[in-house]
């Protein structure tokens, strides 16, 4: 099956103006070609997936998905954030959804993903990169002929993202199915047959692993200009044709481009507010995925929790929230354990002292950042903008996670749990978040977070190491 995109824009609406996501994109991928799109977060590269998926309607321009014989295709989604039903197992929800009736256990694709040894836990006790296996794994048993994967390895470390790509790409190659896969992730690259990249809602570059990147002229005469070269230029430039070539020429002074400023870093306190003491964990008597973890957490630090999925990363947050039954009298929270607190005394806690944060939680998506919360003071620490004020079903994946964490970060709780809260975002906007959650320390907050990118453990304070089904 073929990709075919014409010009294509896809407009949002909105109360501080209408917002273009896709600005007259074209794009053709052929029959059985395995292409990686890259895009800083806002690119509009999510836009793109659910337009080809059905679910958003293009405000002008073509789509069409077909091949010379005139099949029917059959398309599969992975979607950064899936809606999955938490209540039913790994297993019950791959035969509901996939419709899937033979036993699973042996699936290749499952024992591939390492998913074997959770088939039948209930998918709210897996961790977000547990999940986005399970995610993976259920596009790929309904044997696609299209494939769309919008950031599919977005919760999962590096090791677990290079077994994805290997398996994703080559079960595609075998089945002979079109793939187009978007990602900010550059270690996609080496799997693709064609990589393109995505800027301001057009197709910017276009490249493969053997050959430098070429500037992508669209149908309309449209060309950016790499950012290398845009230094050079003001508003203004003079195009002078030859006969093989274009001479570009300043009109007016270049402009100023936005730098980076590091953030000053305080030293924490000393106090302990979060104390584990002898805390381990295990499901259904299985292997402990802990076993005896002791750690002080002093106020005003940033404390991350490394490791692949299924090592225990969310279950460790949400015992450190009170959100788990049991074992809760190895954790004492501002010198309080959670044990013995009824359900109703921990809520309350909750929402006075500690509080927990995920990209999955449903807080209304036709609402804004700031009408749920958020103060243009985060909203500035975390480069928002006027994202702030947009409907948060307006806004990409990573600007999405940004704009919830504005609003995490606006709760005036002394302690902040984060699962995951650069999941979604390229390196600049996993920096740019990285020194907010600093400075929020720096004002004496104490902030733990998961992440599977280690390139943000230098910033903490603290870092506790799991293992995990990917070792």
């Amino acid at each position: 099956m073929s990709i075919s995109v014409r010009s294509l824009f896809h407009v949002y609406p909105s109360e501080g103006g209408n917002v273009a996501a896709l600005r007259g994109l074209s794009l053709f991928v052929p029959d059985g070609q395995v292409c990686v799109m890259r895009g800083p977060n806002g690119s509009g590269k999510s836009t793109l997936i659910e337009v080809l998926s059905g679910r958003l309607t293009p405000s002008a321009g073509s789509v069409t998905v077909s091949n010379a014989n005139g099949l029917e295709p059959r398309i599969s989604i992975i979607r950064q954030f899936d809606n999955s039903i938490e209540d039913l197992t790994v297993r019950e929800h791959l035969r509901l959804i996939s419709k899937v009736k033979k036993d699973l256990t042996n699936a290749a694709i499952i024992k591939e993903l390492k998913l074997d040894n959770v088939l039948d836990r209930q998918l709210r006790t897996l961790s977000m990169g547990e999940r986005q296996l399970v995610a993976i794994c259920q596009a790929m048993l309904d044997r696609p002929t299209v494939l769309l994967a919008d950031e599919p390895t977005g919760a999962l470390s590096p090791v677990e993202s290079k077994t994805v790509y290997t398996l994703l790409t080559s079960v595609c190659r075998a089945m002979s199915t079109t793939l187009l896969m978007v990602t900010h992730d550059p270690a996609a690259e080496q799997f693709a047959d064609r990589i393109v990249r995505i800027r301001d809602g057009r197709i910017s570059e276009e490249w493969d692993a053997r050959s430098p990147e070429a500037q992508v002229i669209d149908p309309d005469g449209w060309i950016r200009l790499p950012a290398e070269s845009r230094t050079q230029f003001g508003r203004l430039v003079r195009a002078i044709p030859y006969d093989d070539t274009t001479e570009l020429s300043a009109v007016d002074e270049p402009g100023i481009l936005h730098s980076q400023q590091a953030s000053s870093r305080t030293s924490p306190s000393g106090d302990t507010t979060i104390s584990i003491s002898g805390l381990t964990l295990s499901y259904n008597g299985e292997q402990p995925l802990f076993t005896q973890m002791n750690q002080a957490i002093t106020s005003g630090s940033l404390t991350m929790v490394s490791g692949t999925s299924g090592a225990g990363k969310t279950s460790l947050l949400r015992i450190l929230a009170g959100l788990q039954d049991e074992p809760t009298d190895a954790v004492k929270i501002l010198d309080k354990a959670w044990a013995g607190m009824s359900r109703r005394k921990r809520a309350l806690r909750r929402r006075s002292d500690i509080a927990m944060f995920t990209i999955d939680f449903d807080l209304g998506v036709v609402q804004s950042a700031r009408t749920l919360g958020a103060t243009d003071e985060i909203g500035e620490l975390l480069e928002l903008g006027d994202l702030i004020s947009r409907p948060l079903n307006s806004l990409s994946g990573g600007q999405r996670q940004r704009a919830l964490l504005a609003v995490a970060l606006s709760h005036p709780t002394q302690i902040l749990l984060l699962d995951e809260p650069t999941s979604a975002l390229d390196d600049y906007f996993s920096h740019v978040v990285v020194r907010a959650l600093i400075a929020e320390c720096n004002r004496g907050r104490t902030i733990v977070m998961t992440t599977h990118n280690d390139d943000l453990l230098e910033y903490a304070d603290h870092v506790i190491s799991l293992g995990g089904f990917f070792g």
